[in-house]
């Protein structure tokens, strides 16, 4: 039977109970009479009769189970002819049980004649199955159960809604903040831009500027040049030429000889004279050719002067060539200053290229 059970679905769970024969239970009460004895064991009702004996007490009505259970199948086969056999006669069946009379209390069975029926004139409680309230009731019932599913189904499908909802706030409200980084981001180029724009103004301008000074220095330079020019090939430059370079010998002589006092030595003296005269030599080739002649017979101190002047080389220059000079000098500085700031520019426009 635990096996039919579980093959239907049910869970089975063995449980040990002790048993006594029905004889045993019946002895208990032996001399007092036993109306009723109703036998239910889930198909072990054969072997509850087969216990029966040897007692020889008989109740009046015995009802037993008689169909398989949870099945309208009949199962007395088994057991009925054993329990006529001990002095009962069938009387009723109910469709789930027979009842069985004592033959010693055989009066008893005429009232189990047919069972309910119309002629009873019984009424259908308001409770049971086939009354007309419990009819209304269960449609009811059956209608709030539908609209409970279908509410719970709306329900469900709300919270999805919701949930479908906030995922999309959520979805919208991350793709505000990467609009507005984005904002952010375009925002601080565009500065960036600005500033590099604001920067190449500038830069341009301080290169003009510095185009316009350092043309005005270039045209200043020009005419002082040409003012410098004019002044040596003037005729009072050249006949006071004599003058100046005696007058600058002198304070030169001068200098010395204040040197040598303070110092008590000759030597810064005697170095300042050869340069003076070194310096003489150099400006006018005639002497410098009469003193290389005349100092031919004195190869050693000829050869000491040579050393003297190689380590000490000419370091003035001519009006023409000092002039020369300073256009070569400014015209190569304007250049380096050109470049330089041609070079930032070009930076810059790299900057907002990016």
């Amino acid at each position: 039977m635990a096996r039919q059970h579980e093959e239907r679905g049910y869970t089975v769970r063995p449980i040990l109970v002790p048993c006594r024969p029905l004889s045993t239970i019946l002895d208990t009460y032996k001399g007092r009479e036993i109306h009723w004895l109703k036998i239910d064991v889930e198909g072990m009702e054969e072997n509850v009769i087969n216990s029966w004996e040897p007692s020889k007490v008989r109740p009046w009505i015995v009802v037993v189970e008689s169909t398989k259970p949870t099945t309208a199948d009949p199962s007395h086969a088994g057991w009925e002819s054993k329990l006529l056999s001990m002095g009962y006669d069938f009387a009723y069946f109910d469709g789930l049980n027979r009842f069985f009379i004592s033959k010693d209390n055989v009066d008893i069975k005429s009232v189990f004649g047919p069972g309910p029926n119309i002629f009873d004139n019984f009424l259908i409680a308001n409770d049971a199955y086939f009354s007309p309230r419990f009819s209304t009731l269960k449609i009811a019932e059956e209608e709030l159960s539908n609209e409970r599913n279908l509410r719970a189904v709306l329900e469900q499908d709300l919270a999805d809604e919701r949930r479908a909802k906030g995922a999309a706030e959520q979805d919208l409200i991350a793709e505000r903040r990467a609009k507005g980084a984005a904002e952010q981001e375009l925002a601080a180029e565009r500065r960036a831009k600005g500033t590099a724009v604001q920067k190449l103004f500038s830069v341009l301008d301080a290169k003009q500027v510095a185009e316009q000074s350092a043309h005005e220095w270039k045209e200043n330079a020009e005419r002082l040049s040409e003012e410098l020019h004019s002044v040596y090939r003037s005729r009072s430059w050249r006949l006071t030429k004599p003058y100046r370079f005696a007058g600058r010998s002198l304070g030169r002589i001068r200098s010395l000889l204040r040197d040598t006092i303070k110092t008590r030595s000759v030597r810064p003296a005697m170095r300042a004279c050869a340069m003076l005269g070194l310096t003489v030599v150099r400006r006018y080739p005639s002497i410098k050719m009469i003193l290389l002649k005349s100092m031919q017979p004195f190869p050693n101190f000829s050869g000491r002067l040579g050393l003297f002047a190689a380590r000490n080389p000419p370091t003035g220059l001519s009006p023409q060539i000092e002039g020369t000079h300073g256009q070569l000098k400014w015209a190569n500085a304007s250049r380096r200053l050109k470049k330089r700031r041609d070079s930032r520019v070009a930076d810059v426009l790299s900057q907002i290229r990016e």
